[in-house]
């Protein structure tokens, strides 16, 4: 190009220009396709809400593996803990029961009944199948003398309950005073309530 009323030629050189469109083989011009979008809206924060809440889950996971014989020792503790208060209620109700009756021997044998059933299952001894001589033996064999004296004399006293009911039971003269069953059975709910109790064990 020769720029008017000058010597100067101005000479431009080839651009390439690079097309969006596209040509196929055949010559016919088209457009890209558009791509999808990776992700939908709001997945990102989903995803990262579902990675958070797995790896909290994981560590309450392993958490629980790792201390399991702990968890397992006190979910066993509260059952049986239950266990103890639903028998020594049942107990005491029973023996409450007992006052009304009027047959001596009867009265007798029920109380030693009922009194076997608590204390087989308050110390998973057979106390159930256990004579009357060697209630003491069956105390300081499952125990192992490591429970406080107040326990133990809890325990002496409702052996002796037992030694009164056998007579009571099986003597031809034997019979309760007049008042005694329900002193009795006061002695005994009491005996079980110290039983229960929390107590310290022998220094």
């Amino acid at each position: 190009m020769t720029i008017e009323g000058s010597n100067l030629i101005l000479e431009f050189q080839p651009v390439q220009i690079v097309s969006l469109i596209s040509n196929d083989s055949s010559g016919t011009a088209t457009l890209h396709d558009s791509a999808a979008p990776l992700l939908l809206p709001g997945t990102a924060y989903k995803l990262y809400g579902a990675l958070a809440a797995f790896i909290l889950l994981l560590i309450i996971l392993i958490r629980i593996i790792v201390k399991r014989k702990s968890l397992l020792f006190y979910i066993n503790q509260k059952r049986l803990l239950k266990r103890y208060k639903k028998n020594k209620k049942r107990t005491i109700k029973l023996l409450n029961q007992l006052a009304k009756k009027t047959a001596d021997a009867a009265a007798a044998e029920e109380i030693q009944k009922i009194m076997r059933s608590y204390l087989e299952v308050r110390f998973d001894y057979p106390f159930t199948r256990t004579v009357t001589s060697e209630l003491m033996k069956g105390w300081h064999s499952v125990t192992g003398d490591l429970l406080s004296d107040s326990k133990e004399d809890a325990f002496g006293e409702i052996a002796a309950a037992f030694i009164r009911t056998d007579y009571i039971r099986y003597s031809k003269r034997g019979a309760f005073k007049e008042g005694e069953l329900g002193e009795l059975i006061k002695k005994l709910s009491d005996c079980i309530e110290t039983l229960e109790s929390q107590g310290e064990a022998h220094a």
